[in-house]
């Protein structure tokens, strides 16, 4: 076993940290999209058939949801260095809800985010102070 200097320790630590910071951000978008489309579906399943108060409570958990699916790519995207970008999100999130753009505009979305999650390779601020403290 060969001994590892103090920067190549740090290195591995940052990249070990970066690798749970992406995993961490795909497995919580996933998540969030799928409880998304299955309130979405059952909402839909019924809305003819059960009370209005329960049509509204659904319909407004699925708004919660489809607004922090933008909200997890918009501080992601922040993490990563994209600060400008990121207000693009917002934008998106409120032009999705006009006429069923959101069809449009998740998968896009997620395609995007998960892209750049992938080549992303500066960890975000708060850890990267941490290891700047030293």
């Amino acid at each position: 076993m060969e001994k590892l200097s103090l920067s190549e320790i740090e290195n591995l630590f940052k990249l070990k940290k970066l690798r749970e910071e992406k995993r961490f951000f795909i497995i919580k978008t996933t998540i969030t999209i799928l409880v998304y489309i299955g309130l979405s579906s059952w909402l839909n399943a019924v809305r003819t058939t059960a009370p209005i108060w329960f049509v509204w409570v659904l319909a407004i958990i699925q708004i919660l949801f489809y607004f922090l699916i933008f909200l997890i790519s918009y501080n992601r995207l922040k993490e990563c260095g994209y600060k400008k970008l990121s207000y693009i999100i917002i934008l998106l999130a409120i032009l999705g809800r006009f006429e069923n753009w959101e069809i449009i505009f998740i998968p896009i979305l997620v395609i995007l985010m998960f892209s750049l999650t992938f080549f992303n390779n500066t960890l975000s601020l708060k850890e990267q102070e941490f290891y700047n403290k030293k």
